[in-house]
């Protein structure tokens, strides 16, 4: 197993406050201060993707190659189910805090409605479900070849755009929804971006990313075209100005990522690329404070149980205190819990905390979650591998009666 490369839990701690703090400027009604700050809270989510990408390199191919695609797949889905779980918790409270349709409220479970401040748990599940899919391509075909085959979907990005929005179903853009969750063609944007598609430029920079990092030092020169690539596309994207200018006012908003923009994922993608770099360069032989890991390994809790919060936040703070205050103070207040809670899992795996305390009732709570998501996963492939086995038999006998 490869050593553990503490510069990416931190660039993975640092994009966790980069979103938080988006959400609570979101959720008190803060606009962004300033272009420079927008585009770094922009860079969050294709942190996120690139470390994405880099795991599999670092983790996931390693753990199918050592244990089987099977003990992949279960250990997959099982997160998978733990990332859907917490974007229901998500649905669920935003249901309640803006009451809108029980029949919007499901589309949104079904990942076809608008989810603010879950727009990653949503990406996590469906990456994670296809988990044994990306690990098997990249078994037949070099990361090489598939970060090209990404990058020409983004060279498409004017046909792409051209493309006719769906009809409504039930006077509702379901298709439009699906459309832009999966492929992100058209420019009436229902969903958040990057779209599935137009986010694996990221996931296989990630996957590369990954693989120069395990042999740090000896093969440093092997990532300079990468870096090369993404400053062409990124220069080739300022030409791109039919659908939205590219400038710094564009990169700080949402514009250019709801668009599946080229400048999104090669402009601020690679700007998250050179943070995740410095991050590694900064802490490569050198002892990490165990703090500047918490939010990175606690990730899924605080985009899960931190966006509850942030969603539940009154606003009525903010009349009293004044919105900047209000801000800093949800901030903190997710901050603080997030830490908590990885106290208590901490006193609890090391046997210090007492069965009823409130560190032994959460790190009860949270190992019974992973026993169900575990076992939720592994009744999954079983069903997976009955139904493969039965397509395969009623395959051999048709040809058999042919």
């Amino acid at each position: 197993m490869a050593k553990r490369i503490y510069g990416l839990d931190v660039a993975r701690s640092w994009a966790m406050l980069l979103a938080l703090s988006a959400h609570t400027m979101v959720q008190v009604g803060i606009p962004m201060p300033s272009t420079f700050l927008g585009i770094l809270i922009r860079t969050s989510t294709p942190i996120f993707i690139l470390l994405f990408g880099a795991m599999i390199a670092l983790v996931h191919l390693p753990r199918a190659e050592r244990h089987g695609l099977h003990v992949l797949t279960q250990r997959s889905w099982a997160r998978a189910i733990q990332c859907y779980l917490l974007f229901l918790a998500n649905v669920v409270a935003l249901w309640i805090a803006v009451p809108y349709s029980a029949r919007y409220a499901f589309l949104c479970a079904l990942m076809l409605g608008s989810t603010p401040y879950a727009g990653i748990l949503q990406y996590y599940t469906i990456m994670f479900t296809a988990m044994p899919l990306i690990i098997l391509l990249l078994r037949r075909v070099s990361a090489v070849y598939c970060l090209a085959a990404a990058v020409l979907v983004h060279l498409a990005f004017p046909l792409l755009k051209l493309a006719p929005t769906p009809p409504p179903v039930m006077g509702q853009p379901i298709l439009g929804r699906l459309v832009d969750l999966t492929i992100g063609t058209g420019t009436d944007i229902q969903i958040a971006g990057p779209s599935i598609l137009h986010s694996l430029a990221l996931v296989f920079s990630g996957v590369l990313l990954g693989r120069w990092l395990t042999g740090f030092g000896a093969r440093r020169g092997r990532l300079w075209p990468l870096l090369l690539l993404f400053l062409a596309m990124g220069l080739w994207s300022l030409t791109l100005t039919r659908y939205a200018d590219v400038d710094l006012a564009s990169l700080s908003s949402m514009r250019l990522r709801n668009l599946n923009h080229p400048a999104y994922s090669f402009i601020v993608g690679g700007f998250a690329l050179v943070l995740i770099l410095v991050f590694v360069a900064a802490t490569r032989g050198r002892r990490v404070p165990d703090a500047l890991l918490v939010l990175g390994r606690r990730s899924l809790f605080g985009f899960g149980f931190g966006n509850v919060i942030i969603t539940f936040w009154p606003a009525l703070i903010a009349g009293r205190i004044g919105v900047t205050l209000s801000a800093l103070l949800l901030l903190c207040v997710v901050v603080a819990v997030i830490f908590a809670y990885d106290g208590a899992l901490a006193r609890g795996r090391q046997g210090l905390a007492r069965p009823f305390s409130p560190s032994g009732l959460i790190h009860a709570a949270a190992t019974a979650a992973n026993r169900f998501t575990a076992q939720a996963a592994q009744a999954l492939c079983r069903t997976a591998s009955r139904n493969r086995r039965r397509a395969g038999y009623v395959a051999e006998t048709g040809l058999s009666d042919s």
